[in-house]
């Protein structure tokens, strides 16, 4: 232990003293805080560094901001001095305060003196290689040993110049972790890289077993790695930023949420305390106009009651007199006191008199009737608020005339279409509807929320909605959302809806004005990572989206074939359809051809029947005058000989004997008969 004793105070000034109480070394540049403490400068600025609060470490007293640092140059001075340096001695002549005596080394370097390790340079610093020899402070190592091995300052670098031994062992500018840079087997410094086995390598074991490698420097090596590291922090802190401001756009979102929901509520309450005023407020409406017509009803009641009972009262005494009257058996008095009686009073004709009882008929239905129109006033109003929150997302639409349909025509600055019944000449591309008449926007939407309205007028069919960009446009459209068109149209008088299943809309009237509002958030913002919807595939940072131009047109191209096969498949069958009608008719044609002939063919034969029954019957009264005459001259012949001649030649041609008999007997009769009933 080191000391130095104070002649004017008697006290010993120890090594603790002068040591910091960071690293527990004597101070090297000391600074001091504005508390007072002391430390090594470098000390108190890693701790500062690594600190979130800019406090002192003894004392723990914090400062708002980073304190400026200055080195106290007499504590340094007296510091480097109580390192082994001989000190002065100060004479009561001095300035108070001074060091007095001399200091005396208590500790040396493998046997060197304190002034021999003082001669050895500087201390070491943070950031330089220490002195593996120097025990307590290191000096700064000048050179490296790659054999012993270890680094070592000016003066235990003696040794290796001294010693015959160490004299050939080979020194290197001083290094770092020296043992992990060394090859074990060669004992060389690793001054190569192999890229083959990815490890560094010494030149020995580079001619050796790296032979037929990729074989670079360490040096070249490292500014590669260092290149690519620096990508990789770049990156990294691209990542970095880009997730803090994803978080606190979705912790924004919270708190838009929250305050959201909390204004929701506020206006829920609101308007819920409104609705329940208007209930209870129709509710006292109708009490009161209950209890206005039940007290006019009972007033009505108690005259009529009053005039009732007046009435009886007179009549009730009228027929007390006439019963008194009748009671009386003087008929002189009878008849005096008869003309003394006032007349009757008209009766009143209470037939038609009575009171209404239903009197609270319709009140409620009224009341409920009066207050649902209330209900749809402020549901107006509620229409015209959550109106006014759409418009805050509006946006410019603009028609494409690339995507009408022939008929359409557009206005010059492309926000109005009409129909025409004449088809403009333009060309069918595949961006163009047909034969739907139908037309898109110019520019599409991929994300966000947009608002827009459409006015239909007084038309009496339209469709408007949004549809998916590579949605069928080609002939027949499937308006759904499976077919990529979410739409909202009137046809036959009907507004439906047309999602999954169409929804008739109840509305009083067809309306003149569509709103549309769409909210298409991005997939990278519904999620926390941007990742490959199909592979999960995850990204550092957003990729940079581009259109491929080479898919696009094989896409366009691949519509268009699609397209034109689809063409190509109508006009096909329609074409096979016109032969099949042609064919059918040229069927027809030859049918009605055949049966004519045919008809023809059995009038030509009847014809040709009639003629040969005609000739047969000819023929036959022919034959019949033949006979006859025959028989004529039969009669004058022998009835033997005629009978011989005709058997000879009935044989001759061996036919059946026919014999010929007088007219007037009755074979004769029965030949004739035969005769005509083959004809």
């Amino acid at each position: 232990m080191q000391s130095v004793r104070s002649p004017g105070r008697g006290g010993t000034l120890s090594e603790e003293s002068f040591q910091c109480s960071i690293c527990l070394e004597v101070f090297v540049e000391p600074v001091s805080t504005p508390c007072g403490h002391s430390f090594c400068k470098a000390c108190l600025q890693g701790y500062w560094d690594h600190s979130k609060k800019f406090q002192c470490p003894m004392c723990k007293k914090s400062y708002t901001r980073r304190p400026e640092l200055s080195i106290n140059r007499v504590l340094a001075e007296i510091s480097s001095q109580f390192q082994g340096l001989d000190v002065g001695v100060t004479t009561p002549n001095t300035k108070a305060g001074a060091v007095a005596g001399s200091l005396a080394a208590g500790h040396g370097f493998h046997g060197e003196s304190p002034s021999a390790a003082a001669e050895g340079g500087e201390f070491a610093r943070a950031g330089e290689v220490p002195c593996d020899a120097c025990i307590g402070r290191k000096m700064r190592a000048l050179k490296s040993c790659l054999n012993c091995p270890g680094s070592y300052c000016e003066a235990h670098l003696r040794h290796h110049k001294k010693v015959k031994s160490l004299t050939s062992h080979r020194l290197v500018e001083p290094l770092h972790h020296l043992e992990e840079k060394i090859c074990k087997k060669h004992e060389r410094l690793l001054e190569v890289y192999c890229r083959n086995d990815r490890g560094c390598v010494c030149i020995s074991c580079a001619e050796a077993a790296h032979k037929t490698h990729e074989i670079v420097s360490v040096d070249r090596e490292w500014k590669k790695k260092m290149s690519h590291l620096g990508k990789w922090r770049l990156e990294l802190k691209h990542l970095i930023k880009e997730r803090a401001k994803k978080l606190e756009e979705i912790n924004q979102s919270i708190r838009v949420i929250k305050s959201s929901a909390q204004r929701e509520l506020e206006d829920s309450w609101q308007v819920y305390a409104e609705l329940q005023s208007l209930v209870e407020q129709s509710q006292a409406e109708l009490v009161e106009l209950i209890g206005t017509r039940q007290r006019e009803a009972e007033r009505h009641a108690q005259e009529l009651v009053r005039g009732l009972e007046d009435e009886l009262s007179q009549l009730r005494k009228r027929s007390g007199e006439l019963d008194a009257l009748a009671q009386n058996q003087d008929k002189v008095i009878f008849l005096k006191s008869l003309p003394t009686l006032a007349p009757l009073p008209e009766p009143i004709n209470w037939s038609g008199v009575s009171v209404n009882t239903d009197l609270y008929l319709g009140t409620i239905q009224s009341s409920v009737s009066t207050l649902v129109d209330r209900f749809q006033e402020e549901l107006k109003s509620l229409y015209g608020k959550e109106l006014r929150k759409l418009q805050n997302y509006a946006s410019e639409v603009y028609l494409d005339p690339g995507t009408a349909q022939r008929n359409l025509v557009l206005s010059e600055d492309g926000r109005q279409v009409m129909y025409e019944e004449q088809k403009h000449n333009q060309s069918e591309g595949t961006r163009r509807f047909s034969p739907a008449l139908f037309v898109i926007a110019r520019e599409g939407m991929s994300s966000g929320r947009h608002y827009w309205e459409v006015e239909v007028g007084h038309k009496t069919a339209w469709t408007v909605g949004v549809m998916r960009a590579l949605a069928r446009r080609k002939g027949e459209i499937k308006l759904s959302p499976d077919g990529g068109y979410w739409c909202l149209w009137l046809k036959c008088g009907e507004v439906k809806a047309l999602a999954s299943t169409r929804q008739h809309l109840q509305l009083t009237s067809h309306p003149q004005k569509i709103g549309i509002f769409l909210d298409y958030e991005d997939y990278w913002k519904t999620t926390a990572l941007f990742q490959c919807p199909m592979c999960k595939k995850t990204f550092f940072k957003r990729p940079d989206i581009s259109i491929n131009t080479v898919m696009r047109e094989i896409t366009e191209q691949f519509k268009d074939i699609r397209v034109s096969n689809a063409e190509h498949l109508q006009q096909q069958e329609l074409k096979e359809e016109r032969e099949r009608q042609k064919k059918m008719e040229e069927q027809k044609k030859m049918e009605q051809e055949e049966k004519k002939i045919e008809q023809e063919t059995k009038k030509k034969e009847q014809q040709d029947l009639v003629q040969k029954q005609q000739k047969l019957l000819q023929e036959l009264r022919l034959n019949q005058k033949m006979q006859k005459l025959q028989l004529q001259q039969m009669t004058s012949q022998e009835p033997e000989k005629l009978m011989d001649s005709n058997q000879r030649k009935c044989q001759r041609h061996h036919q059946p004997l026919l014999c010929p008999l007088h007219p007037t007997a009755p074979g004769a009769r029965f030949l004739v008969m035969s005769a005509w009933a083959i004809a």
